[in-house]
């Protein structure tokens, strides 16, 4: 039986970043560089035998101009050296969607426009492999609590793939666990374990 992690990379790396954080490993995104993810998914599955997905956006460069273009850049240059990191542990990256600075919309109170950054195509594309995975009778394990994904998760389901939803300590989706076959919880000791030998 096929076995995958299908892993939503933003909802993912928040998630990292708010634990490491609250065990002062970390003050900011910047410093989450490395991450052991044999140690992480030990509870939930072999790494080696399993196709771990990690969807993430391309990101694309506004202009010079734009009051964005500082924070995309430090997030271009840090994905520069997440992706391959996590690439050397048999973690697959799936471009999904773009990352794009848009133009908010306008303020009721001073009618002014502020640029926001919008990320699209993750969860379509998640959605799409989940519904339709290359295996029947698959399993996958889910990080993700985005409730987009509630209708790709009962095509799974009725498909019969089993979904085993995966969360942070604390972290949980309740409705995405209720749609699910089954749900480990990710121990908030587990990825201050993970986080410390990636930086031994």
């Amino acid at each position: 039986m096929k076995q995958f992690v299908f892993i939503d990379g933003e909802n993912f790396v928040h998630g990292l970043v708010h634990i490491l954080r609250s065990k002062k490993l970390i003050h900011s995104r910047d410093q989450l560089s490395r991450i052991n993810m044999k140690t992480l998914l030990a509870e939930v599955c072999d790494t080696e035998d399993s196709n771990i997905r990690y969807y993430a956006t391309r990101i694309q460069l506004p202009p010079t101009t734009s009051e964005l273009y500082l924070t995309v850049e430090k997030m271009r240059k840090w994905s520069a050296k997440w992706i391959p990191y996590l690439a050397n542990q048999n973690v697959n990256f799936v471009k999904a969607g773009l990352l794009k600075a848009r133009s908010s919309k306008r303020c009721s109170h001073c009618k002014k426009r502020t640029e926001v950054l919008l990320e699209k195509g993750v969860d379509v594309r998640l959605g799409v492999d989940i519904a339709a995975p290359a295996e029947k009778g698959a399993v996958i394990h889910l990080f993700s609590s985005d409730s987009d994904l509630l209708p790709a998760i009962a095509v799974a389901r009725n498909n019969g793939v089993k979904i085993i939803y995966l969360a942070f300590e604390g972290n949980e989706n309740h409705a995405i666990r209720r749609a699910s076959n089954q749900m480990i919880i990710i121990k908030k000791s587990a990825v201050k374990k993970a986080y410390e030998e990636a930086k031994k």
